[in-house]
């Protein structure tokens, strides 16, 4: 198994080091704090901007939770494929940038 994590400090301390390497998975070399590189965090972005559309924000983590399980439904298979297929132009974005911010 490979794992893929951003590197964060918090994600790369001894413990959690330790734990990976207890469980014999392999942790994929990242780029740290690297969100133009990974099509979660688009993911993350198309959410909130569904979640936002709403007259009111939440007024409690249940409606919240409610809120997301409605936005995370009305996110098409389309829509994830898209940022799949937009990950080499991100790519290209970040060496061209030499790893510096991009649109993405």
């Amino acid at each position: 198994m490979i794992f893929q994590q951003d590197n964060d400090p918090k994600h790369i301390s001894k413990l959690a080091q330790k734990w990976f390497n207890d469980q014999e998975i392999h942790v994929l070399d990242w780029p740290a704090q690297s969100p133009d590189l990974n099509p979660i965090e688009h993911f993350w972005i198309n959410l909130k901007h569904k979640i936002s559309g709403y007259d009111r924000p939440a007024t409690g983590v249940w409606e919240l939770w409610d809120s997301t399980e409605t936005g995370w439904e009305k996110i098409t298979p389309e829509e994830c494929q898209s940022l799949v297929e937009n990950l080499p132009r991100c790519l290209q974005a970040v060496i061209r940038a030499k790893g510096g911010n991009t649109k993405y």
